[in-house]
């Protein structure tokens, strides 16, 4: 498993491993200009490099991006060769995060 935890992301410092699933991992970060924590939803390391896994995150913030009702507001979308990360808000605890 790949463990982000302090790692730097553009703006965002990675501060804390929340979950993962079958695709995913999530992180809660923190933006350094604007002190605000935030979700980061990335591919776990099964599924690093995996064009198809990729798309698919992609796609689910498009779609995010696009609802009227959203749970969340999608903050950005950074891709890098092998992987994508979609920063959102933090979601309340009541929330799941997939």
């Amino acid at each position: 498993k790949a463990n982000l935890v302090g790692e730097r992301l553009l703006n965002y410092e990675i501060k804390k491993h929340l979950s993962s699933d079958d695709l995913f991992d999530y992180y809660e970060a923190e933006h350094l200009l604007f002190d605000r924590k935030v979700l980061v939803k990335t591919l776990n390391a099964n599924h690093i490099g995996s064009a198809q896994a990729k798309e698919q995150l992609k796609r689910e913030s498009q779609k995010l991006n696009f609802q009227h009702n959203q749970t969340l507001l999608v903050y950005d979308l950074i891709e890098t060769s092998d992987n994508a990360y979609l920063i959102t808000e933090k979601p309340d605890s009541r929330l799941t995060l997939n």
